[in-house]
């Protein structure tokens, strides 16, 4: 008795041409329209950089993940590539970060107009022996326990080492980055909790480090879309034309084009035999 089994797999690729299209229009979200190096809802993801994903929250608030943390991003500066962020949750409550934020530093770095306040949690009485400077805010997270905040990290070093060694041995420590210029103001006072929730609620800047608007200003100058390539260098990608070029669409006169994205069909047969 024979046995035949046929397998047919078809594979779709998708063509640069979509690419163009897809890549043109703009993340769009409340009152912000933003596209490369961006991405997300009808913009694709190899329309923009993978860190660079942005998603439409409530209230059509646009929000961006820096360091696995959700921050809405209440302004968006393309000429001085600088992004103004607010930590999702935060409502003008400082205990609620419990995390320092790690940037990826090849990617994005803070803003000249931000100054770290550093939160320490749970931290035990301090010794009789101990004085406390003025600059030491106290917080009120958790009922009974021992929370404090210093409006910059700076401070810490002119403490005493009985102070700095009392706040070392602090359960959680978070650096939390703030607004400079809000910090600065002359009231409040600098260990008022309601200056604290002001400055950080105005939110903090992040600036996107690399140049990545300079290559894409020379690819629509040459009438194509900027994306993303993984196999590209710098994985910048211009699609022009049903083709994806590294860098803009005046290589379409090229005498060896890149090789074109179709459609695959896969077939398999299996031919057995089997004696009864």
């Amino acid at each position: 008795m024979l046995c035949f089994s046929i397998f047919v797999a078809i594979i779709t690729i998708r063509t640069t041409a979509q690419d163009d299209a897809n890549c043109s229009r703009l993340f769009e979200c409340g009152q912000f329209k933003i596209g490369y190096p961006f991405w997300g809802l009808s913009r694709p993801a190899y329309c923009g950089l993978p860190a660079f994903r942005l998603r439409c929250g409530i209230g059509e608030t646009p929000m961006i993940g820096i360091s696995g943390i959700p921050h809405k991003i209440l302004r968006i500066d393309e000429f001085s590539r600088t992004l103004t962020l607010l930590r999702e949750g935060f409502g003008g409550i400082p205990c609620l970060p419990t995390r320092t934020i790690t940037l990826a530093s090849d990617l994005f770095d803070y803003a000249p107009d931000t100054q770290f306040v550093v939160l320490f949690y749970d931290c035990p009485p301090p010794d009789v022996g101990i004085q406390l400077p003025a600059s030491i805010g106290r917080l009120n997270c958790n009922g009974g326990s021992w929370d404090y905040f210093l409006l910059s990290e700076h401070l810490l070093g002119g403490f005493d080492d009985s102070v700095r060694i009392w706040l070392e041995s602090c359960r959680n420590r978070v650096r939390m980055p703030a607004n400079r210029t809000e910090l600065g103001r002359s009231s409040p006072p600098p260990t008022s909790v309601e200056r604290l929730a002001a400055a950080m609620n105005r939110g903090f800047g992040l600036r996107w480090t690399r140049d990545y608007d300079g290559a894409c200003v020379n690819c629509t100058k040459s009438g194509g879309v900027c994306g993303f390539s993984e196999r590209a260098a710098r994985f910048f990608a211009c699609y022009c034309a049903g083709q994806a070029y590294a860098a803009d669409c005046l290589a379409l006169s090229s005498a060896s084009p890149p090789e074109k994205q179709l459609g695959t069909i896969f077939l398999f047969f299996s031919l057995s035999s089997r004696a009864r």
